[in-house]
């Protein structure tokens, strides 16, 4: 009976260290490490700080909450590796102010897309 505990801790032990190394080299083809935008919510303007793991072609738009897009802040603008700043001053891609409310920006950055939620408070 002892015997069929230790094949059993032994392939537990396989299927954790399998899934573990799957999960490693998944993050690694990412080019997002990570996104936020600073201060949230915000009043005048907003800074969408991120890392890049690679150097990679970068497109950042903001949408509305019904998913309009309201303005492009980058648009397949090549960045390296490292960290990054691309501000918004709350207007919209004709230079309109645009109303208080939710947005989400998206970062699209090689294989990797990443949305996340801000607030425009006036």
């Amino acid at each position: 009976m002892k015997q069929f505990y230790k094949h059993i801790v032994v392939i537990i032990f396989l299927i954790v260290l399998f899934a573990a190394s799957n999960y490693a080299q998944t993050n690694q083809n990412n080019s997002l490490i990570s996104v936020q935008n600073y201060p949230n919510p915000f009043n005048l303007q907003t800074q969408i700080q991120f890392v890049l793991s690679q150097e990679s072609d970068v497109t950042v738009k903001v949408f509305n909450i019904l998913g309009r897009e309201v303005k492009t802040l980058a648009q397949n603008k090549q960045m390296s590796k490292g960290s990054h700043k691309i501000e918004w001053n709350g207007e919209d891609n004709f230079g309109n102010v645009v109303p208080s409310g939710m947005y989400l920006y998206q970062i699209q950055a090689e294989n990797s897309v990443l949305t996340r939620k801000m607030s425009l408070l006036k």
